[in-house]
């Protein structure tokens, strides 16, 4: 059986008891108003926790991320300093170029 359908017939009896909570109210039957309340609740309670279930089956039957499992991770293992050094390093390259730009237009 399908964890939806276990679902929507949980939901189908909570729209019945809703149902008769409704009638109870109108008829004033309080005692038997707050036993229904109770199945109510307990009744909410599974639904949720059903879907939950359903939720995290789905999400772990159905990931359709494009990943290569084979591919190697690209990680970046350079310190702090060392990229801090590559930046100097390529900004003093900016700047030479710059210059040269500037040498030319005049």
């Amino acid at each position: 059986m399908n964890i939806r359908t276990t679902a929507s017939g949980a939901r189908a009896e909570l729209k019945l008891l809703e149902a008769k909570l409704a009638a109870l109210k109108s008829s004033r039957g309080e005692g038997e108003v707050e036993s229904v309340r109770q199945k109510i609740r307990e009744l909410e309670k599974q639904i949720r926790a059903i879907e939950a279930r359903a939720q995290q089956v789905e999400d772990a039957a159905f990931d359709l991320k494009a990943v290569n499992p084979r591919a190697k991770a690209n990680e970046d293992t350079r310190s702090a300093a060392e990229l801090l050094s590559l930046a100097e390093a390529k900004g003093r390259q900016v700047e030479e170029a710059l210059a040269r730009l500037r040498r030319l237009l005049v």
